[in-house]
């Protein structure tokens, strides 16, 4: 048995640096959401442009996937400490790569005046802007607040039609809460888990 223990820990001593690869996953996974959201502000409102989104949350999906591989091989091999960190960190943004193929379906299927759209189009790109690993969410979650209020004040919709096509921009704001507080929770936990 001494034996084995020592040959393991030696492995450990050859393998290499894990936690450099799965810092370099974060980075690549967090600017593919940027640029995600990003395009999904351009594009809400233009439909058929959306489509190709539905390719990039796949492809970003997978890297997240590749990531949470990283991850666990990084906690087994972990001999003195138990942080699961990146575990938590990738399955947080699977789940957020979730929300945003949810919000893709939703994006395709909304027609509304521009007007109508550009809180939540001016929210979209603050949210690529600052979306970061140390960022905690509660920013953009009151700015969320804002659209919902703004959206209260706006003029009921005249016909169907255009109650139909709020209800799914209402609905695409709503699934953006969600995508947000995902990041708000994983921010809270991590913090509790620290003290």
């Amino acid at each position: 048995m001494t034996i084995g223990v020592g040959f393991a820990l030696l492995l450990n001593l050859y393998m290499p640096d894990t936690e450099k690869r799965l810092k370099e996953d974060q980075e690549v996974i967090e600017t593919m959401f940027r640029q995600v959201l990003n395009e999904m502000a351009e594009y809400l409102n233009q439909h058929g442009k959306e489509r190709n989104l539905f390719g990039k949350c796949d492809e970003l999906k997978s890297f997240i996937r590749t990531g949470e591989n990283w991850a666990k091989n990084h906690a087994e091999n972990q001999l003195l400490s138990s942080n699961d960190y990146y575990l938590n960190y990738f399955a947080m943004r699977r789940m957020q790569s979730n929300s945003l193929k949810d919000m893709l379906g939703l994006l395709e299927k909304i027609t509304v005046e521009p007007e109508q759209v550009e809180n939540l189009q001016k929210l979209l790109q603050h949210t690529a802007e600052t979306f970061a690993e140390n960022n905690d969410g509660t920013d953009i979650l009151a700015k969320i607040t804002k659209v919902y209020e703004a959206y209260r004040e706006k003029e009921l919709p005249k016909t169907r039609e255009e109650f139909e096509n709020r209800a799914r921009l209402f609905q695409l704001l709503q699934v953006f809460q969600l995508f947000i507080e995902i990041k708000a929770e994983f921010v809270r936990h991590q913090s509790e888990g620290n003290h």
